[in-house]
């Protein structure tokens, strides 16, 4: 298993470049584990899913191996290893939803490699039979029933693959046919998960999912190298670390599209992606990344000469479908891809926009995964959120996008004064051609439409529309958006003549609730080609006297 070296990771505790809190962090939760109970099934509310076990004892055992390099003595050593044992003694690990399975069987056989010297050989013995019999054989059940995930590219292939792999080497010595029959099935497995990963390291389901996805992957990785078994990583996991840090915005709140949370918990496996990538912007983002750091902080580390990030920069991922605009006080994520990914609502040309630190055009996120159907194509796209007019984007007609639709990247430009990306949305069915623009400057978002229609056309409804949960005031075509004393405003360039209208969202049965939304929109009705401009302007910004010129005009770079 990982090797703790107890040398090192007190190196670690005492470097400057590790977040001081860690160690004293660490020892305070161990201290509150051995006052808690054993580990017992926790269940997600409304659904058959035993995840919450499974995220809380690895949490347990990591705090509690690591504390114990720290404090010495073997106290929290015998509480984790009285912790796997507790968990290798439940009656399964829910092979009907097999993520439970793998991240039980991947935590049990991590906390085997880490309490094998207080543990009597019974002991271990019980561990390693329940690591077998109720991860390694079912997972090998699910090899001969041709799982979905076996060859699926989303996070379901890289973390039951990766887990299924951790497994394997941890009963290597005890049965080492079984080990290498698992290994030869899984590491090729995880080829097709890995697919969901660009070679920019942008990951096609979002932050929150790729925080699981990379989490096992760089376990499983890291293991694999440790014992001889792979030399090298994918390019996509070498600069994957980017992602993680572009998708969330300065508030700390992610990117939210799709069904990612607004706020995803910090990866445990920054340390590794840094040492991996040998890149001091990644070994940069351990030290500053938002939320509370892992024990693991202390295993692995990249190069650690601090650095200065740039204060304005543009990241695209592809085919993650991603866009970034940052600069000192303003910052906005872009959303395109695909709407046949995993996880994926109706939402393409969406995008989310801060200003000071607050988020003024948000996504609403995802909906609760226990309402009927919510996975099934033919239900999912019954409930609100999942839907084009839950998000802040163009609509046709009335019209929710299909998930066939797509984005075509039409260039992106970093000019010292602006940023800007553009993409054109291609919806199958129909016979219009839409692009959708970006400029970030100092002090505004413009956010430019481009709709060609077929000549002669009938008429069309376009709705152009955003969400917040600022307050909102109108003022004919300028809408003033504010959280406390901060201010946006967002004013219609073009076409003229037009207000602003705003509404509340409503909230189905069973479904989150919208009530602290407000959907900001205008609609219009057109016959022929026509550009739309809109201005997001912050304090002390005057609205552009012009039009700006045509995207294909922008000089933007493919």
């Amino acid at each position: 298993m990982l090797k703790l070296d107890l040398e090192q990771l007190r190196v670690h505790a005492s470097d400057h470049f590790i977040p001081r809190q860690t160690p004293e962090a660490i020892l305070v939760k161990c201290d509150e584990i051995i006052a808690e109970p054993l580990i017992a099934v926790e269940k997600e509310a409304k659904r058959d899913v035993i995840l919450p076990t499974a995220r809380k004892l690895f949490d347990r055992i990591c705090n509690l191996a690591f504390g114990d390099c720290l404090a010495g003595g073997t106290a929290y050593r015998l509480r984790g290893a009285q912790e796997i044992l507790q968990a290798a003694a439940f009656p399964d690990w829910n092979p009907s939803h097999f993520l439970d399975t793998a991240e039980m069987s991947a935590t049990v056989a991590i906390g085997l490699g880490w309490f094998t010297p207080v543990m009597r050989s019974s002991d271990r013995l019980l561990v390693l039979s329940a690591i077998i019999q109720k991860g390694l054989y079912p997972a090998l059940t699910a090899v001969d029933d041709q799982a979905f995930w076996l060859t699926a590219r989303h996070n379901w292939n890289i973390v039951c693959c990766s887990a299924m792999v951790i497994s394997a080497l941890a009963i290597r010595c005890h049965d080492a046919p079984l080990a290498a029959k698992i290994i030869d099935n899984f590491v090729p497995a995880m080829r097709s998960g890995l697919e969901g990963f660009g070679d920019d390291g942008g990951y096609e389901e979002g932050p929150a999912y790729w925080e699981f996805a990379v989490r096992y992957t760089a376990l499983a990785y890291a293991l694999l190298m440790q014992e001889g078994l792979i030399g090298e990583v994918p390019a996509g996991i070498r600069n994957t670390w980017r992602f993680g840090r572009d998708s969330k915005g300065p508030s700390g709140q992610d990117f939210n599209f799709g069904d990612n949370t607004i706020l995803s918990r910090r990866s445990p496996v920054l340390g590794w992606l840094a040492k991996i990538s040998k890149e001091p912007e990644a070994a940069q983002w351990q030290r500053d990344a938002a939320g509370e750091p892992s024990p693991l902080d202390l295993l692995w580390r990249g190069p650690s000469k601090p650095v200065n990030s740039a204060a304005s920069y543009l990241a695209t991922f592809e085919p993650a479908g991603m866009a970034v605009l940052r600069n000192r006080h303003l910052w906005a994520g872009i959303k395109a891809g695909r709407n046949d990914v995993n996880h994926a609502h109706l939402d393409l040309g969406s995008f989310v926009f801060e200003a000071g630190e607050r988020r003024f055009v948000s996504d609403l996120g995802r909906d609760d995964y226990a309402l009927p159907g919510y996975f099934d194509p033919s239900q999912r796209f019954s409930y609100f959120r999942t839907r084009t007019e839950a998000h802040s984007t163009l609509m046709f007609d009335g019209l929710q996008q299909s998930r066939e639709a797509y984005s075509l990247r039409i260039g992106t430009d970093q000019a010292p004064d602006a940023l800007s990306a553009a993409y054109q949305i291609v919806e199958p069915s129909l016979e219009h051609v839409w692009r959708r623009g970006w400029i970030l400057h100092d002090d505004r978002l413009i956010v430019v439409d481009e709709i060609e229609f077929p000549d002669p056309s009938p008429a069309h409804d376009l709705k152009w529309q955003l969400y917040t949960d600022a307050a909102v005031d109108l003022i004919g075509n300028t809408a003033e958006l504010s959280h406390g004393n901060r201010m946006v405003r967002v004013k219609i360039a073009t076409p003229m003549n037009v207000n602003w209208e705003q509404s509340q969202p409503a909230t189905g049965d069973g479904q989150f609730d919208n009530s602290s939304f407000t959907c900001l929109c205008f609609k219009i009705t057109v016959r022929q080609t026509i550009r739309l401009q809109v201005e997001l302007l912050t304090p002390g910004a005057s609205p552009l006297m012009r039009i700006l010129p045509a995207i294909n005009k922008w000089g933007l770079h493919v």
